[in-house]
């Protein structure tokens, strides 16, 4: 494969080989169909990683270690969710409980006042929890009014 590449070099260097003529467009064309069969790459030698062997983890399952530290302040239980819903708190509401509303104001309004730092703390996954809870508990209240409207609609008001 060397010799094709070293023979199509030195016919290019030929003034009969020009693009411009229709030789030369003939030899581009060969170049093109060589390099983009990868004929013009030459093999190298195949050497191992420095490291070693490794293993490739093809169809195995990995296993994950669990964290088990419970120092951690955990995100709200559903019964908590549940109660400060029908308490009519909403997401302001319980930001200012957590004492967190002023900052979260001022991380929303400014830039570089550590937007990134807040979203990594454990009052914004709460409030983050939360806000997703009233989320999918407002959705299937919509849902059951407008189910209950269908059925009404669908009864008929003279029988």
């Amino acid at each position: 494969m060397g010799c094709a590449f070293t023979a199509a070099f030195w016919l290019c260097s030929i003034e009969w080989f020009s693009p411009g003529n229709a030789n030369g467009r003939a030899l581009q064309n060969l170049l093109s169909m060589l390099r983009r069969s990868q004929q013009l790459r030459t093999p190298t030698r195949l050497e191992l990683s420095k490291e070693g062997p490794t293993q490739r983890f093809l169809r195995s399952h990995r296993t994950t270690v669990e964290d088990e530290d419970d120092s951690e302040e955990r995100a709200l239980s559903l019964e908590e969710m549940k109660r400060m819903m029908k308490a009519g708190m909403n997401e302001e509401a319980f930001a200012e409980e957590l004492g967190v509303s002023e900052k979260m104001k001022l991380v929303s309004s400014q830039p570089n006042t550590g937007l990134a730092t807040f979203l990594t703390s454990p009052e914004y996954a709460k409030i983050a929890a939360y806000q997703n809870f009233l989320i999918g508990a407002r959705r299937d209240y919509a849902n059951g009014v407008a189910e209950s409207s269908k059925k009404a609609k669908s009864k008929k008001w003279w029988k």
